[in-house]
């Protein structure tokens, strides 16, 4: 299995969470399964067991939030942050 950078997979997380806590609820996107609140709880649990240094082993559930025609992408559609989504998700693929 591969082995993730740390702190690279650390920021991309938070600066996702920050994203979409900063798109307005007006803004989210009508086709996105999860709820935004959901959406960052995810991330949140995530990020704290990549900052302690704990092996994710449901990277899957992980992958299928940055994968194409994702909640984080429909979310940053609408939010109008869809280019830094493409940096964010390519840097996620390099990582994970």
């Amino acid at each position: 299995m591969k082995n993730y950078n740390q702190k690279e997979l650390s920021t991309l997380l938070g600066r996702t969470i920050e994203l979409i806590a900063n798109t307005p609820s007006d803004e989210y996107s009508a086709y996105a399964c999860l709820s935004k609140e959901k959406i960052i709880n995810r991330l949140e649990r995530y990020k704290r067991k990549v900052d302690m240094g704990k092996f994710i082993f449901k990277k899957f559930y992980l992958k299928m939030l940055f994968a194409p025609t994702s909640d984080i992408q429909e979310i940053s559609m609408s939010g109008g942050w869809s280019e830094e989504y493409i940096e964010l998700s390519t840097k996620f693929d390099n990582n994970i």
